[in-house]
């Protein structure tokens, strides 16, 4: 669920910080789908070039002088295929953490603008000439901000990391850490290693308490299924990284950053990407219990309790659900119980409450509607409120469908391919 404006009017762009973080979102988002798409067309030629080649093969006993060309051109592009899909998956390693790079700068950048008082947490000196050339206190700023960051990216990112935690008094969940560190390393391996894994990777590997096989195949660390989870870890470490921080620096404001981030797993549901949703909030709504209930951790929950649902985890939506106090919550929220846990007659009389205009349009776009749009009852009760036909909105598909369709092909490894 989100705030009832969210659809209509989307998500209100509240500063940099949050622009950063969209944008570094799309890029990680847009360079799976790129890798996807280029997987598929190679596998599709691969398979077009392989059925030429044993044509070619048939005819090889008494062969023309063409077809001893064709069957060698056929043979070499096999080869270039073959040598494109080692190629594919380790540079999108290195996209990844290009990504991140520049988004994790980018924030820095954006915060030390906004606090200027936090500068006395950059260590690394300006000489008398370079401040001799500024024309002004801001450009002096700048360019002490420039410096040290500067110094702080030939650092390693563990290094990075433990700085921005010793500088803003913050301390990063270990695990999404931990994931994220995976990540950093595997790109270490591919930046001067060719994507061996060697013993610098296994020992800090074993540093971020996460165990490999002895023995890896190319298969192990770069099929399709790894490439997504490589970017699920750093989707994920860029929203706790911005929602931690931002909560350190504006401490008045966490309402509102509790809201952005919960719109980006709503965002995340619409395109049934639920295990990326599950993945945010399940950190998020552990936390949350520590304070008092509250409407933030029943939007959280709900929208936890859908991603389960859509990851067919029904016991865990059930445990959800039940650990929330409904004595004293918005009739929203019961609507939503109602429909996640299949009550009929409470769905229908919820509908008769909620029928004015704007929810004309949640029943199109909200994810908790996935459950009902296709019933019967459903369409006949949205046709006797608005007094037209329910036409289901253009849906986006499941890159999860496709992702398992190119790990069947690729035999990858994996005992399961999990659901978006």
């Amino acid at each position: 669920m989100a705030k009832e404006n969210v659809v209509v009017e989307k998500v209100n762009k509240k500063n940099g910080v949050e622009m950063l973080l969209r944008r570094a979102l799309t890029e990680y988002s847009s360079s799976l789908e790129t890798f996807h798409s280029y997987e598929r067309n190679l596998m599709n030629s691969i398979e077009i070039t392989v059925a030429a080649l044993e044509n070619s093969k048939e005819e090889k006993e008494n062969p023309t002088i063409d077809k001893l060309i064709e069957f060698n051109k056929l043979a070499k592009r096999i080869d270039k295929y073959h040598a494109s899909r080692t190629i594919l998956p380790k540079s999108n390693v290195l996209t990844l953490i290009m990504i991140y790079d520049n988004f994790f700068v980018s924030l820095l950048k954006q915060v030390f603008k906004i606090r200027r008082e936090m500068l006395t947490r950059l260590r690394a000196g300006v000489s008398a000439d370079e401040i001799v050339g500024c024309d002004n206190k801001e450009q002096i700023e700048n360019l002490i901000i420039e410096k040290n960051l500067e110094t702080l990216m030939y650092k390693s990112h563990s290094d990075q990391i433990m700085w921005l935690e010793e500088s803003f008094g913050i301390t990063l969940d270990k695990k999404i850490l931990n994931d994220f560190l995976f990540v950093t390393a595997l790109r270490n391996v591919v930046a001067h290693n060719n994507g061996k894994v060697n013993e610098i990777f296994r020992k800090n590997i074993r540093g971020y308490g996460i165990k490999i096989k002895e023995k890896l195949e190319f298969s192990d660390l770069y099929c399709p299924c790894r490439i997504r989870k490589y970017t699920r870890a750093m989707i994920h470490f860029s929203i706790h990284l911005y929602t931690v921080l931002s909560k350190k620096i504006f401490k008045n404001d966490v309402e509102n950053i509790d809201d952005f981030v919960n719109n980006i797993c709503f965002e995340f549901l619409q395109d049934k990407n639920a295990q990326m949703a599950i993945d945010i909030l399940e950190p998020i709504i552990k936390d949350k219990k520590k304070s008092a209930n509250s409407e933030m951790l029943f939007m959280f929950s709900i929208n936890l309790a859908i991603g389960y649902k859509l990851a067919k985890k029904e016991n865990k939506m059930s445990d959800v659900l039940s650990s929330l106090d409904w004595s004293n919550c918005d009739d929203k929220f019961r609507f939503a119980r109602a429909v996640l846990t299949e009550d009929n007659k409470k769905i229908y009389d919820f509908m008769e409450k909620f029928s004015d205009e704007k929810w004309k349009v949640y029943y199109k776009e909200w994810p908790l509607f996935y459950f009902i749009r296709e019933s019967t009852e459903f369409r006949e009760k949205y046709k006797e409120m608005y007094s037209e036909e329910y036409v289901i909105a253009q849906q986006k598909y499941c890159k999860c469908d496709i992702l398992k369709k190119v790990a069947e092909r690729n035999k990858c490894g994996d005992d399961k391919v999990e659901d978006c």
